[in-house]
């Protein structure tokens, strides 16, 4: 059976879209076999001017012994 391990970035949403630093954040992961598998938009902070908060979720297999 695989198994998995999860990591979970948070990022800023303005306008419905990530900064291109988050973009490269996630490219990079994706070198170390990282996958995003799923984001929440979580609920805007009080008084707030630069967005709402976004969780990034991803995940990689692990290896070795089962």
């Amino acid at each position: 059976m695989r198994r998995f391990e999860y990591k979970i970035l948070t990022a800023r949403s303005v306008n419905g879209e990530i900064s291109l630093e988050t973009l490269q954040e996630i490219n990079q992961e994706r070198t170390k076999g990282w996958e995003l598998v799923n984001t929440n938009h979580a609920e805007p902070e009080p008084q707030a001017r630069n967005g709402s908060k976004v969780l990034l979720v991803l995940k990689r297999e692990i290896e070795g012994p089962k």
